[in-house]
């Protein structure tokens, strides 16, 4: 059993972090930490970091095996090993990006984008008594991903089992489309890794001393810089648009309707995530992915779009905007059967009536709501469909307008825009303005 994971001194780990995270290598290098060894696991696309409340460190064959494993060395179970019930594994991210989810019965709930310089298992690092952040399951690179262009066709289906080794059937559902990514990835023996740098348990217990409260104080410091809307002002935020709701009388509309109109503002906040079109291989190995649906599957004989979406978080001072697609809910609270109306569309035109209302109550209302106020007047909220006439839905634009106005979507207008995905039947841009 080879384990794909490289033990290393504290030097050595620290000039791995001096390069993300300078003011966390700044107080590690203040102490005498000879005796401690850090662990860098290179994980392959799909692989499972944390899953069902278990955490895995990759093997070289490509599998996974428990931290708490018994057939794992001795140095390593001596030094990852954690009580579950207690414990978890500190670690930093040093590159690519992943995604925490919780799987549910018919779908995924993305919670947030892991990036390169980012920890988790901070809490129950620094507070035993805090919550855990097993609860989230954890994969290398982003779960959210899918081709814009429907996949369905068997024949084609078949190539791809011929050239990769696939043995899943076709994908019934487009977040079913990342277990044939995984496979196209491993049949393809590709080099995509994310590298993540495990802090020894020995080290991890000192945190707890005082002798180590310079450590703690700035991985607390590292914690509080990742919190969100729903760290500080979720219940501030929910009273806001309960309000808006009340006084303006949306509560006509459907708790879909309404909940998804706030999930826009979460997303706007960075407080979730969004859906982008990828062009780069931050997040996966989209080049190989392409290619295997391109030539492969034979996107290209067809002239079909290869775009491929992914999860990713609309950063506070981009430009680059995100979307949302009704046909692809990311909400925590997630039932479309509460929607009163007949088609997407109809949807659609409900959720733009209520961000609208929104916007233009917030600012004249709620101005002490500082982070509310400013998330909603520096974001614009743009709305298409595939089907829309502006004649009947002036509000809803026909999304072939994306494929001018973000060349994400033809790579730069040289492959066709997927008109008709069902990405775009209801399908919502978010934007710093």
């Amino acid at each position: 059993m080879d384990i794909d994971v490289i033990k290393i001194n504290c030097r050595e780990a620290t000039n791995l972090i001096q390069l993300m995270r300078p003011d966390l290598a700044k107080v590690m290098q203040c102490y005498d930490m000879d005796n401690f060894f850090f662990y860098k696991a290179s994980y392959p696309f799909g692989s499972p970091i944390i899953n069902s409340g278990k955490c895995y460190l990759p093997l070289s064959n490509g599998g996974s095996i428990e931290f708490n494993d018994p057939r794992l060395p001795d140095d390593i179970a001596k030094d990852l090993s954690y009580d579950p019930l207690n414990e978890e594994p500190l670690a930093i991210i040093l590159n690519k990006n992943s995604e925490f989810y919780i799987p549910t019965a018919e779908a995924i709930m993305p919670h947030a984008i892991i990036h390169p310089g980012e920890m988790y298992g901070i809490p129950k690092a620094i507070d035993t008594d805090a919550d855990t952040s097993l609860i989230w399951n954890l994969n290398a690179g982003v779960r959210s991903l899918f081709t814009l262009t429907k996949v369905t066709s068997q024949p084609r289906h078949d190539e791809l089992h011929k050239t990769y080794g696939i043995k899943h059937g076709i994908p019934l559902s487009s977040l079913d489309q990342w277990k044939i990514f995984v496979e196209i990835a491993k049949g393809a023996n590709s080099a995509w890794r994310s590298e993540i740098l495990y802090f020894p348990r020995k080290l991890i217990n000192f945190l707890k001393t005082p002798e180590f409260v310079q450590l703690s104080d700035i991985l607390q410091k590292i914690r509080r810089e990742s919190y969100n809307i729903w760290h500080n002002s979720a219940v501030i935020w929910d009273a806001a648009f309960n309000n808006i709701e009340v006084e303006k009388k949306l509560t006509y509309y459907s708790s879909y309707a309404l909940s998804t109109a706030r999930q826009q503002y979460l997303i706007a906040a960075n407080s979730a995530p969004g859906l982008r079109p990828a062009t780069n291989e931050d997040s996966a190995p989209i080049k190989l992915f392409q290619e295997a649906y391109g030539k492969v599957y034979g996107l290209n004989d067809e002239k079909q779009s290869t775009i491929i979406m992914e999860a990713t978080n609309l950063l506070p001072d981009s430009r680059i905007p995100v979307y949302y697609s009704l046909n692809f809910p990311m909400l925590a609270k997630c039932n479309p059967n509460t929607f009163k109306g007949k088609s997407l569309i109809t949807l659609l035109t409900n959720i733009e009536h209520i961000i609208r209302v929104f916007q233009e109550n917030i600012p004249l209302n709620r101005p002490r709501i500082k982070s509310l106020y400013n998330t909603s007047n520096s974001t614009s909220f743009s709305f298409y469909h595939c089907n829309s006439d502006p004649q009947t839905y002036k509000n809803i634009l026909n999304s072939e307008t994306l494929a001018r106005e973000d060349e994400r979507f033809t790579k730069n207008h040289t492959e066709a825009f997927a008109a008709y995905s069902h990405f775009f039947k209801g399908c919502i841009k978010i934007q710093h303005i």
